[in-house]
C-alpha cells in the first residue's frame, strides 16, 4: 500500500516471474477497482525480491503505480436566507462528520441559550445518563416469554402497555453507541408491538397486555412508537431488516385516520373513541398527548400539512388552559367547547379520580412541551414551558424536593410527598430559563433526579428527561447536519462566523449594524461531492419595542387551614430586548387583608426575551361558611412597557360545604379466610332527587367484584364508585344499595372517609 489500499482500490497480488533463455522482459498485471468518488490520485507499489540466476538492481527494486482519479468534482450550489434581530446572533446547521446520532455524539442542535446542568462536564453528564440507563434496563426490560421480542414491564407481574413499549423504543433508539445491543432490542420491542395489534386499527398497538377491557389503542403509546421509529431511521437507516421510516409512516397515517379529531384537530384518547360520541369524543382530550415535537416530526415525514393543524390546535388549547389557571398548570383531561372554543378541566371521574387536577397524566406536559421548546425554538412552546418552570421554581422556593405529588390548578398541592416523576418532567422545562437563578434551578432539578430510582413510570420518564437535559435527545424533524464534513467558511463583511464544532455555524452581526450580509461555507460528502452554500443574512433595524403589560384574574379555593396560593400571571404581549419593570400591590375588597389573604407588594422584572412572570398571594384558610370574597392585585409605574390590564381580581371561593344531603351505611355481610362480602346503602335525605350519585371512600383492601354499581377509579387506597344505569338516581327520601367482594385485609380497616357527590358524609 501507498495512499491506495489493497482490497478497496486495487487487488493485492504476489507470485513468481520466470525468464526463459533469451527473454529480457515479463509483465505483471494488477487489477484496479473503479469507483465514482471524487478523490486525489492514489499510489501503490510493486516490489521484487529473492532473485535466482540474476541479481537485483537496488535502485529499481520497487516500482510505483499511480491510480488517476477520473471522477470530475461536482459542486452543488445552495442558498439559505435567514433573518436575525438587531445585534442578535443566529445559528444554522452546516454539516457534520456523518450525521449518525450515536449516544454521546451530540450532533443534535439545541436552541441557543438552552440551559444544561452546568455543574458537570459533558463527559460527566453522559456518564450519569448511561449509569441511569443501566439501572433502567436491568429493572424494566425483559425478553418476551412468548417469543415476541422484548417488552418493557410495569411491575413484577410483567404487565406492559403501548405506553411502556413506546418509552422503551425511545430510550433504545437514543442509546446506540453506548449499548451494542440497542438495535436488536429496539427491533424486539417493535416486534412485540406488531404482535399485539389494536382491533380498532391493526396498524396501531393494543394499549395493554393483558387487556381486560378490549383490544384498543391509546394515543400516546402509538405516538411514541412512531417517533422512535423516525429516530431509528436517523440512527440506523431503513435498508435493513426493518424499514423504520415506512413503518413509522404507516403508524402516523393510522393515527391521523383513527385518533385525530376530524373537526377539532386534537388527539383523541384512542381508536375506540367516537369523534362525535357522548362523554368522550374529539373535544375531550388528554393534555399530555399534546406532543408538539412528535407532530413536527410526523409532518416532516409525511409532508401533508395535516400535522401542522394538530400543532396549532393543541397549542391553542394549552395556552388557554395556562391563562385560565394563572399558574401554568393544566389538568390531566380537558373539555373543549366546539362552538366557542372555551376550555374547562374534565370532571373528576371522567376517567380517573383526579382528572381535573395536575396529576400523573398532565405531569408529563413540562417534559413534552419543554423538549419541543429547546429543540425547535418555537415561541409558543418556549412560553408555555417557561410558565411551568417558573411556577415550580417559585412554589418550591427553588428546592425540587418540595415539588409535590399533584396540584390543583390554582397551585394548591394535593399531597405533601414528592415523586421523581414530577421533578424529572419539570427539569426539561427548566432548560428554557434565562438567568443565573434559572441555571441554579436547572442544576438542582437535574441532581434531584439523576440517581433516584422509583417505579417503572417515574424511571422511564426520568430516563427520557435525562436524555433531553444532557443534550442527547434527537429530533428527527430538524437537521442533524448535511451528512458532510465542513471544509471551509468565508467571513462576512459586517459580522463574524464561528464553527461550533457540532455541525452548526453561528453568525454574529457587528455592533450597530443593520442591513444585508452574506457568507459562504462548503461541505464535502463521504463520496467527495462538494456543496457550496451561500447564506444571505438580513439584520433587522434597531426598533424600540414597547410591550403591553397585563395581569389575569384568579379563582382560588381557600382551604380549611394554612395557606393556599393565588398565582397571578403578569404577561407581555411580545418579547423585548430591554428590561421591563412594573410595581404591584394588593388592595382588599370583600376579602380582608390579614384575615382572608396576606398583603403583598413589590416589583416584577422582565429580562430581555421573557414573556410571563407570576405574583403569588398567600390565601388564609378557615372553616367558616361564607360567600366568595374578592381582592385585587394592582400594577403601577411601568418602565419599558404600557399597562393595558392593570388590575387582576382574586376570587377566594369557600370550600366549607353545608351538611351533606345524604347518609351512607356500610356493613360486612359475610366473611371468610380470603375475603368478605360488603354492603353499602346510600340514603337521599334531601327533598330533591339526587341525580347521578358518585361515592368516594378509603379502603385498604382490594375490591374484586361489585354489583349494582361500577368502579370509576382506584388510586392508592381511594375508590370512586358510581351507580349502575338502573340506580344512578335516588328519589327524595329513598335509598339505593350495592354490594361487593373485598380482600380479607379490608376487615381490620373498613370503608371510611365517605364523600357523596363532593360532600363528606
Amino acid at each position: 500500500n501507498g495512499t491506495a489500499t489493497a482490497g478497496e482500490d486495487y487487488e493485492e497480488t504476489s507470485g513468481q516471474i520466470s525468464f526463459a533463455a533469451g527473454e529480457t522482459d515479463q509483465t505483471i498485471t494488477v487489477r484496479v477497482f473503479g469507483d465514482n468518488q471524487v478523490e486525489p490520485d492514489e499510489e501503490f507499489y510493486v516490489t521484487l525480491s529473492s532473485p535466482v540466476g540474476a541479481t537485483l538492481d537496488a535502485s529499481l527494486t520497487t516500482a510505483s503505480t499511480v491510480i488517476t482519479n477520473d471522477d470530475a468534482e461536482v459542486i452543488t450550489e445552495n442558498e439559505v436566507t435567514v433573518t436575525t434581530p438587531y445585534e442578535t446572533a443566529v445559528t444554522i446547521p452546516a454539516g457534520t462528520s456523518g450525521g449518525d446520532p450515536d449516544f454521546g455524539s451530540h450532533v443534535q442542535s439545541y436552541v441557543n441559550g438552552t440551559l444544561f446542568p452546568s455543574q458537570y462536564s459533558q463527559t460527566q453528564l453522559d456518564q450519569i445518563v448511561s449509569n441511569y440507563y443501566d439501572s433502567w434496563k436491568a429493572d424494566w426490560l425483559r425478553a418476551d416469554p412468548g417469543g415476541n421480542g422484548y417488552r418493557v414491564i410495569m411491575d413484577s407481574s410483567g404487565r406492559t402497555t403501548s405506553e411502556s413499549q413506546g418509552y422503551g423504543m425511545l430510550v433504545l433508539a437514543h442509546m446506540d453507541g453506548y449499548d451494542p445491543q440497542a438495535q436488536a432490542i429496539f427491533d424486539g420491542l417493535f416486534q412485540y408491538s406488531r404482535a399485539n395489534p389494536s382491533q380498532g386499527n391493526p396498524d396501531l398497538m393494543d394499549w395493554a397486555q393483558p387487556d381486560p377491557s378490549g383490544n384498543n389503542s391509546a394515543f400516546d403509546g402509538d405516538a411514541d412508537i412512531a417517533y422512535a421509529l423516525l429516530v431509528a431511521d436517523a440512527q440506523w437507516g431503513s435498508d435493513g431488516a426493518v424499514n423504520y421510516l415506512q413503518e413509522a409512516i404507516t403508524i402516523i397515517d393510522a393515527m391521523y385516520v383513527s385518533m385525530i379529531g376530524p373537526d377539532s384537530h386534537l388527539p383523541m384518547l384512542g381508536d375506540w373513541v367516537n369523534p362525535n360520541g357522548g362523554g368522550r369524543n374529539q373535544w375531550s382530550v388528554r393534555t399530555s398527548d399534546f406532543m408538539y415535537g412528535h407532530f413536527r416530526a410526523f409532518e416532516a415525514a409525511t409532508g401533508t400539512g395535516a400535522w401542522n393543524e394538530v400543532i396549532a390546535a393543541t397549542q391553542a388549547v394549552m395556552t388557554k388552559l395556562q391563562q385560565q389557571s394563572g399558574t401554568g398548570l393544566v389538568p390531566d383531561f380537558v373539555i373543549v367547547d366546539p362552538v366557542t372554543g372555551n376550555v374547562s378541566p374534565a370532571p373528576s371521574g371522567f376517567l380517573e379520580v383526579n382528572d381535573q387536577h395536575y396529576w400523573y397524566n398532565a405531569g408529563r406536559v413540562p417534559w413534552r412541551v419543554g423538549a419541543d421548546a429547546v429543540l425547535s425554538g418555537d415561541a409558543v412552546s418556549q412560553a408555555q414551558a417557561q410558565m411551568l418552570s417558573e411556577f415550580f421554581q417559585q412554589s418550591s422556593g427553588g428546592n425540587p424536593a418540595l415539588i409535590r405529588g399533584g396540584y390543583a390548578l390554582d397551585g394548591t398541592p394535593l399531597n405533601s410527598w414528592s415523586d421523581p416523576f414530577f421533578r424529572a418532567a419539570v427539569g426539561v422545562s427548566a432548560m428554557t430559563g434565562s438567568d443565573a437563578g434559572d441555571q441554579a434551578w436547572m442544576n438542582s432539578v437535574f441532581d434531584s433526579v439523576a440517581t433516584t430510582h422509583s417505579n417503572y413510570y417515574a424511571d422511564s420518564v426520568s430516563m427520557l428527561s435525562l436524555l433531553v437535559m444532557s443534550g442527547n435527545y434527537i429530533s428527527p424533524s430538524s437537521a442533524l447536519g448535511t451528512g458532510g464534513t465542513l471544509e471551509s467558511v468565508s467571513q462576512p463583511t459586517h459580522g463574524a462566523v464561528v464553527d461550533n464544532q457540532d455541525g452548526t455555524l453561528t453568525y454574529t452581526p457587528d455592533a450597530g449594524y443593520s442591513g444585508s450580509d452574506s457568507f459562504v461555507f462548503t461541505t464535502v460528502s463521504d463520496t467527495g461531492s462538494v456543496t457550496s452554500t451561500t447564506v444571505h443574512v438580513t439584520v433587522e433595524e434597531f426598533a424600540v419595542i414597547v410591550p403591553e403589560i397585563s395581569i389575569n384574574d384568579v379563582n382560588v379555593t381557600e382551604g380549611d387551614s394554612g395557606t393556599a396560593q393565588a398565582v397571578f400571571t403578569v404577561s407581555l404581549d411580545q418579547p423585548t430586548t430591554e428590561l421591563v419593570t412594573v410595581q404591584f400591590h394588593t388592595v382588599q375588597g370583600t376579602a380582608v387583608a390579614g384575615a382572608d389573604y396576606q398583603s403583598v407588594s413589590g416589583q416584577v422584572i422582565f429580562q430581555p426575551g421573557e414573556l410571563t412572570k407570576t405574583i403569588v398571594v398567600p390565601i388564609l384558610g378557615d372553616v367558616d361558611q361564607e360567600a366568595t370574597e374578592g381582592f385585587q392585585v394592582v400594577l403601577t409605574q411601568p418602565v419599558g412597557g404600557t399597562l393595558v390590564t392593570a388590575v387582576g381580581t382574586g376570587n377566594i371561593q369557600d370550600n366549607d360545604a353545608p351538611a351533606a344531603a345524604g347518609m351512607v351505611n356500610y356493613d360486612v355481610v359475610n366473611a371468610w379466610n380470603s375475603g368478605f362480602q360488603g354492603a353499602v346503602e346510600i340514603r337521599n335525605e334531601s327533598d330533591q332527587s339526587m341525580s347521578g350519585w358518585m361515592l368516594q371512600f378509603t379502603f385498604d383492601g382490594e375490591i374484586t367484584d361489585i354489583w349494582n354499581a361500577e368502579i370509576v377509579s382506584h388510586v392508592g387506597n381511594t375508590y370512586v364508585i358510581r351507580g349502575a344505569s338502573w340506580n344512578d338516581d335516588i328519589a327524595a327520601g329513598d335509598t339505593v344499595s350495592f354490594g361487593f367482594i373485598g380482600t380479607s385485609s379490608g376487615l381490620a380497616e373498613p370503608l371510611s372517609d365517605f364523600v357523596l357527590n363532593g360532600s363528606p358524609v
